[in-house]
Formats: C-alpha cells, sequence, structure tokens
C-alpha cells in the first residue's frame, strides 16, 4: 500500500509512459512513410538518371573526328586504347585508332602513342590484331614510300613525318613479347618497305636523332637484306660512305661487301685524279684563304695585347703565278698625337720560301719519331702560324722554344 499522494504519483508515471509509447508509435509510422517516400523518390530518380546516361550512350558516338582529336589531349591515348581493343567498334574505326596512336607527337621525348600501340596489338585475340595490322599496312607502307620533304634555297628543311610510321613499323615487328605479324606476306612488305625508306635520303636519317630506332639499329634487326642497296649510295657526293662501309662489314653477305670494296676504290681513285682537283679547288682555296685571314687578323691583337682596329685580306693574282707580294700598311699615333703611317712592301716566290721550312720541319718529325716521342711537337711552334698546343706567338720565344728542345738533347 502507497500514501496517496505516492498512488497519484504513480498514476501519472503511467499515463506518462502511456502517452510516450503513444509519441513513439506515432514516430514509428511517420519515419516508414518518409523512408518508403525517399526509396520510391531515389529509385524514379536512378531510373530516369539510367535512361538518360542510355540515351547519351547511343546518341553520342565515337567518330573518326574524336579519335583525330584524342591524338593531342591529355587522356586521349587511354580513349584511343579503350577503342582499339572493344569488339564493339567497327573495324575501320579500330584502325584509325591505331593510326592516330602512331602519329601522336612525342610526350617529354618519348613516342608513347607507339608504345602503347604495340603493348595494345599484344593484349588482342591474334584475328582480331591480323585484322587491325592489316587495315594499317596499306598506310604505312604509303607514308614510308613517299619522296622525303625537301626545303626552297635558304630555308630550313621540313620535319619528315614519315619517322613516326617507320617506327611503328620497326616496333610492330621487333616487339619481343608477342608476334604481331604472324602473316609472312604482310611481314615481308613491312621489310621491303622499311629498307626502301631508309635509302632515300641517307645522309640525313642516318643522323636523325629523334627516332625511337636510328639507322644502323634497324639494319641489323633487318638482318643482311638492308645493307644490299648501300652499295649504289657510294657516289661522288657522298659524307657517309665510311658509316656505309662499316655496316657492308658487319651485316654484308660477300657479294654486298665486294659491291661496295669495288665502288670504294672507284671513289679513291677519283679522289687522286686532276678531276678530283679540279672539281674541288675553288672549295680548297676558299677555306685555305678564310683560314689564312682569320690566323693573320688573330696574330695581331695577341702580340699587341688589345684589338686594333685591322683589315686582311688575301687575293689570288692570276699574272704573278707563284710569286707573292706583301703590303702592310700600319697607322699609328706620334709624338703629340700626330697620326702616321709605315708601309712595307716585300715580294718572294712561295715555293722558294716554304722549301728550307718544309725539309727542316721533315727533318724534326722524323728524328722525333725515332726517339719515340708522341703528341703535339710544340718545339717545332715557330714554323706554323698558329700553332697547336702552344699560346706563344711571338716568333723569337718560338724559337728559343726549338733552341731549348735542341739543348737538352746535348
Amino acid at each position: 500500500m502507497f500514501p496517496a499522494g505516492d498512488v497519484d504519483e504513480e498514476r501519472a508515471v503511467v499515463r506518462s509512459v502511456s502517452g510516450s509509447a503513444s509519441y513513439v508509435r506515432t514516430m514509428v509510422k511517420e519515419n516508414r512513410r518518409q523512408v518508403h517516400h525517399l526509396l520510391t523518390r531515389s529509385i524514379s530518380i536512378f531510373a530516369v538518371a539510367s535512361a538518360i546516361a542510355t540515351t547519351c550512350l547511343i546518341g553520342c558516338k565515337v567518330s573518326e573526328t574524336d579519335v583525330r582529336r584524342w591524338g593531342s589531349t591529355e587522356h586521349g591515348p587511354d580513349k584511343l586504347v579503350a577503342v582499339l581493343t572493344h569488339d564493339k567498334y567497327a573495324w575501320d574505326l579500330r584502325v584509325e585508332s591505331a593510326l592516330e596512336l602512331l602519329r601522336m607527337k612525342p610526350r617529354s621525348g618519348r613516342r608513347i602513342g607507339i608504345n602503347r600501340l604495340v603493348e595494345s596489338l599484344a593484349l588482342l585475340p591474334p584475328d582480331d590484331r591480323k585484322k587491325i595490322i592489316d587495315g594499317m599496312l596499306p598506310q604505312l607502307i604509303a607514308e614510308m614510300s613517299k619522296p622525303p620533304p625537301t626545303a626552297p634555297p635558304g630555308q630550313a628543311v621540313p620535319p619528315d613525318p614519315s619517322y613516326a610510321y617507320k617506327d611503328a613499323a620497326m616496333a610492330i615487328l621487333t616487339y619481343d613479347k608477342a608476334v604481331l605479324v604472324s602473316d609472312d606476306n604482310a611481314r615481308k612488305q613491312l621489310v621491303d618497305a622499311l629498307i626502301s625508306w631508309s635509302q632515300h635520303d641517307f645522309d640525313r636519317r642516318l643522323d636523325n636523332t629523334t627516332q625511337m630506332f636510328g639507322m644502323e639499329q634497324m639494319m641489323r634487326a633487318l638482318g643482311p637484306s638492308a645493307v644490299k642497296g648501300l652499295a649504289s649510295l657510294i657516289t661522288l657526293d657522298s659524307t657517309k660512305y665510311d658509316r656505309i662501309a662499316s655496316m657492308v662489314a658487319e651485316q654484308g653477305d660477300q657479294a654486298t661487301k665486294e659491291a661496295t670494296a669495288a665502288k670504294l676504290v672507284d671513289l679513291a681513285k677519283f679522289t687522286a685524279s686532276q678531276a678530283w682537283i679540279d672539281k674541288n679547288k675553288p672549295a680548297v682555296e676558299e677555306a685555305n684563304k678564310a683560314s689564312k685571314i682569320k690566323t693573320k687578323d688573330q696574330l695581331v691583337q695577341q702580340i699587341v695585347g688589345y684589338k686594333p682596329q685591322t683589315h686582311v685580306s688575301i687575293e689570288y693574282i692570276e699574272s704573278l703565278d707563284d710569286w707573292k707580294t706583301a703590303w702592310d700598311h700600319i697607322h699609328f699615333r706620334g709624338f703629340l698625337g700626330t697620326k702616321m703611317t709605315m708601309q712595307f712592301t716585300w715580294q718572294g716566290c712561295d715555293s722558294i720560301l716554304a722549301g728550307p721550312l718544309v725539309l727542316d720541319l721533315a727533318r724534326l718529325a722524323l728524328f722525333a719519331q725515332r726517339r719515340g716521342e708522341i703528341g703535339v711537337l710544340k718545339h717545332l711552334a715557330c714554323f706554323f702560324k698558329n700553332p697547336m698546343g702552344v699560346e706563344e706567338h711571338d716568333f723569337f720565344k718560338q724559337f728559343a722554344m726549338l733552341e731549348d728542345y735542341v739543348r737538352e738533347l746535348q
């Protein structure tokens, strides 16, 4: 039994608990309605979004224009690989994606497009891979067969776009993780196109350092057939005949070596002929003249210790033949700053002047050889206008070097 006050208080608590339970039941029902409403609404939104996405995928069809554009975008290579490797796309679009990968400009100095191309081809089933390569083959060969770019006089040669196609062909043929070209005819067409490409604009393509596969590396990979035609490139205007001879010696068969040797003999005979001398005489004389002017002009500055105003000229007068006439005009300031000049003129026979010098030079060089000396013979500086390994240009000091050398031998 509770006191009356306690009973009233207990009833109040029971009513409160009863009221709380009713409130809880009410809130649960309300929350169920809200959750059901939210779920229904979410399902509706998802259905609409799915419908929109499906419509977009159907309507936003990948085109050749997209493929060409992706070659220059940041994530373009990933998109091109996706088109190349997915069988839902048309074959011509997959082939175009492969070609765009090889056409991509280098990024950070690397042709990542060609690397992605061969890696993607390796992942394809053999039949799919063959279809892609067969589709690429005509353009690969056509681009490698185009004449090399030329430039108008006085202008730089424009970039050669064929390097990308050549590098792609080499990457496909030499990929070491899978055989990408299984068809013998396709392989032969690629090899023939590469060999033909190498024999056009040979000198420039041999020196180009931007290629993934250098010319000599390509020749080694393709074998003896790659160097068979190199002998025909040895002409009177050749500048790379030494490199050609080296490649033929390393890889060529006997017939190729004999043909190359015959070409080199012909070139040597012409070099020793009067025809070669007559052909190159103007260029040699001009080079000699430029060299003499440069050394004579520098000599004045080195002797006086500062750069005076000078003019050096060397001209050939045919009627004077072997007789040299030298005229030196020196202007300076004398007492009280008065301008004055000195002039010296002398004439001598070049061969007579040079004869004794050449004889002494030959005897001294032979003597040094017999003593086992090697390297630059600095003690012979007085025989030259611009001697190697010697900064001293005072003739008397140079001659003293020779005297000291002889004195040490006594």
